[in-house]
């Protein structure tokens, strides 16, 4: 099989175009959307394997590694973490899934395919052509990848695999001159055409409705009109800050809690820095020469009285600092380079060190403030702590009374429960299950409960922002059509619009029609509607009046020059057009351009012949149960997230 791929007679490559339409094909025949399918691994949720790979577990506490990983070197919103979950995890199998194949196939990554690949990627790691060391190399993989050194090169090994795999695939594809030529012609030429806009907005004025078509229009449209269902509550409030008002605790319970969280008064050595960065990642010889001519220059200027923030407003490349004068702000040990660090910490306030050299760059620090490790005094801590006791005895005391009034409000009045808990009785006027609640706000839970409960029926205690509460239903409206006459003006503004819509699309075939024999002028000066010439534009280009031309581009390159295409629907809009002239590209533009549209085209195509490779495998391995995910453990881990963020 591999002395097969390798070859490169011309049967070859079309056996091997053979194999790829294969692959698509059974892709669309048997791939499982989503991953979702194979079942659990092990029994009752108690696995903590997310999924398996050929019998290798992708654990939850790897799958969380990755997704922290990643929210980290790309800063990925916390809320949005739940959503990448899944995708992250389909990463971390097919990964697994195709180095695997490539085993199969009998490739191999040897250590030197290793250690060129990480000499590629991380340059950093190399100033000068010399490797930085091992513990140098440990911590920066630490930092940046958030992984352990063999974590990281099996990662690495992995790739090399999947890459020898991906040209095994794609080796045979090619890019002929006449798809270039083709590609340049749809990327460069450029269209002039007359054009005519029918905007329904400005035709509603002529939709004059009779009050039988908005009857009728009503009748087929109601379920637009329906009002949804309404409930009114008795709401009882547990508010925390009520309790907390009543709390006042000793100096005694005081001076237990500070000895018993005496490590959250307890505070590190730390150092507030400014520095200067001069990146010099993946730089030549010659530019690293000359980033530290311009770091001794820098250096320079500081000894001589400059001020350091106008320096770093000035040279640092420190996107996140530089505009505040190079200000890190705090920091402990182990929060920066090792060097960096040492410097940081053994210079005295207000001094300034001389240059030094990382993997990421060269930099110069200054020390604005020194803090030892000390312990915050029972008497700075007591205010905060009398609030962290009161918060914690009044949240509580606060369940714990709206627990009681909970489990007696099927048998007692609401509002004489909440007063002899000392709680909040709020009446609740009828709502729908998307409008925010009095002392609530919206709250999911809650408001799935109070719809899910009968009427007179009590929900179950839920923490809100204010502290605990629970509802009683008092009266149900049904979700229920509203009458006409309560939304007559909504059903006038819809039928105008679409009234205005079929209009333009009509008046747009009238108008195409005429113009194909006397011409879109003429045409149009008849119906009296405004026609313009567009500027020469490629079927990327935009009109000002209408936006972008791609919905009719594929009409309008295919004219000759005089035709009128078909009315085209655009960005709610009726576009009438005549194609006046094709501008072909500049001569020479071609030679130009040509090495970058091969190189993109062949791009394309081995994306998508190792993309329909990748889908039809994953589709084979959820087929015979070589890929199984556990969704318990799945939608676990992502719940978790979601709760975190």
């Amino acid at each position: 099989m591999l002395n097969f791929f390798r070859r490169k007679d011309a049967a070859a490559r079309y056996m091997l175009g053979g194999i790829l339409v294969i692959i698509s094909v059974a892709m669309v025949m048997f791939l499982v959307p989503g991953l979702t399918g194979g079942g659990a691994v092990g029994s009752g949720g108690q696995s903590s394997a997310v999924a398996t790979v050929d019998g290798r577990q992708i654990t939850t506490t790897e799958l969380n590694s990755e997704i922290s990983r990643i929210e980290q070197a790309d800063r990925l919103p916390p809320e949005y973490l739940p959503y990448y979950g899944q995708q992250i995890l389909n990463s971390l199998i097919m990964e697994n899934a195709l180095g695997d194949e490539a085993l199969r196939y009998g490739l191999t990554a040897s250590s030197k395919d290793v250690a060129r690949t990480i000499r590629e990627q991380l340059p950093q790691l190399f100033p000068n052509g010399q490797f930085v060391g091992e513990t140098e190399y440990a911590d920066f993989i630490q930092q940046a990848e958030q992984m352990s050194v063999p974590q990281f090169e099996q990662r690495v090994r992995t790739q090399v695999l999947v890459n020898k795999l991906r040209y095994l695939v794609t080796d045979g594809i090619r890019v002929t001159p006449a798809e270039v030529q083709a590609e340049f012609r749809r990327n460069n030429d450029k269209a002039v055409f007359l054009y005519a806009v029918l905007d329904p907005s400005h035709l509603e004025t002529q939709v004059k409705p009779t009050a039988q078509q908005l009857q009728a229009f009503y009748q087929a449209h109601q379920a637009t009109y329906q009002s949804p269902e309404r409930r009114g509550l008795g709401l009882v409030l547990a508010n925390t800050a009520q309790f907390a008002a009543k709390i006042q605790p000793t100096a005694a319970q005081i001076q237990q809690y500070y000895q018993a969280h005496l490590a959250q008064y307890t505070f590190p050595e730390r150092v507030r820095i400014a520095h200067i960065l001069l990146k010099t990642s993946g730089d030549t010889p010659a530019q690293l020469k000359k980033a530290q001519e311009l770091a001794a220059k820098i250096e320079t200027q500081l000894h001589s009285g400059a001020k350091f923030s106008a320096l770093a407003k000035k040279y640092s490349q420190d996107d996140a600092t530089a505009s505040q004068g190079g200000e890190i702000g705090w920091v402990t040990q182990g929060r920066l380079y090792p060097a960096v660090e040492q410097a940081a910490f053994a210079l005295p306030v207000g001094q300034v060190s001389g240059v030094i050299s990382t993997p990421y760059g060269l930099e110069i620090v200054k020390a604005e403030a020194h803090q030892a490790a000390h312990v915050e005094p029972l008497a700075q801590a007591a205010g905060e702590i009398s609030n962290n006791i009161q918060q914690s005895q009044a949240a509580q005391l606060a369940q714990k009374a709206v627990n009681q009034a909970q489990a007696e409000a099927g048998s007692r009045p609401l509002p004489k429960l909440a007063a002899e808990y000392g709680l909040q009785y709020i009446p609740i006027p009828p709502v729908s299950n998307t409008d925010p609640i009095t002392g609530i706000g919206i709250n999911p839970e809650f408001e799935s409960d109070v719809f899910g409960a009968s009427l007179h029926g009590v929900t179950p205690v839920v923490q809100v922002p204010a502290g605990y509460a629970f509802a009683q239903i008092t009266a149900i409206e049904p979700a229920a059509t509203q009458p006409f006459r309560q939304v007559r003006r909504q059903v006038e503004s819809a039928y105008r619009k679409q009234a205005a819509a079929k209009l333009a699309a009509s008046q747009g075939q009238e108008l195409a029609a005429a113009a194909k024999k006397e011409g879109l002028q003429a045409a149009a000066a008849k119906m009296h509607i405004a026609v313009k010439t567009s500027p020469p534009l490629t079927r990327d280009g935009s009109l000002p009046d209408v936006g972008a031309v791609r919905p009719l581009a594929a009409s309008l390159f295919r004219l000759k020059p005089g035709e009128v295409g078909p009315p085209t629907a655009a960005h709610g809009m009726t576009i009438v057009y005549q194609l006046q002239a094709i501008q072909p590209p500049a001569p020479g533009a071609f030679a130009r351009q040509r090495q970058a549209l091969e190189t993109s085209l062949l791009q394309q195509k081995q994306s998508a012949a190792f993309a329909a490779f990748e889908d039809h495998l994953r589709a084979r391995m959820i087929k015979s149960g070589r890929i199984k995910i556990n969704t318990d453990v799945l939608k676990a881990t992502l719940g978790q997230l979601a709760n975190q963020s």
